[in-house]
């Protein structure tokens, strides 16, 4: 099975991982880095530091995506695209979410109020969405636009 996988290195950040232990190795440059993987496609599309310096990073995936020990499991048997909403406190995956259906659903960008709330904005096609207990429908035949509100401590 094909396996890809993205790394992410905010430019401030510095760190290296071992190919063959996976283990973070720290250097003289690098602080951390981490890593996610998906068995067919993660694509990360927006990423911003809050006040307690963690990195909160959004984007889609297909097919079922790993952020360390965390397994998000794609709502799409059709092969389309589901949210994911993750954040990394010190290099270690911290607070992992998805959102999807059975149509295509993209995390597009990420921005942060005075007060620490984090706002996702997302597109969606499928007919519905569950978001935190809420259903969001679709009243068109095409892409809508979804606007969340994420309080993070």
């Amino acid at each position: 099975m094909k396996q890809n996988y993205f790394l992410l290195i905010p430019i401030y950040l510095l760190s290296c991982i071992d190919a063959t232990s996976q283990n973070i190795i720290h250097t003289e440059n690098w602080q951390w880095a981490q890593k996610a993987r998906c068995y067919s496609q993660i694509a990360p599309l927006d990423i911003i530091n809050d006040k307690n310096g963690n990195q909160w990073i959004t984007g889609f995936y297909v097919g079922d995506a790993q952020f360390n020990i965390t397994i998000l499991y794609n709502n799409s048997s059709n092969g389309y695209y589901d949210i994911f909403l993750a954040s990394l406190h010190n290099g270690n995956w911290t607070s992992i979410r998805s959102y999807g259906n059975e149509s295509a659903e993209e995390g597009r960008a990420l921005c942060m109020d005075s007060s620490g709330n984090i706002y996702l904005l997302a597109e969606f096609f499928s007919d519905s969405i569950l978001i935190e207990g809420n259903w969001f429908h679709n009243s068109s035949n095409s892409g809508e636009m979804l606007l969340m509100k994420y309080h993070a401590d």
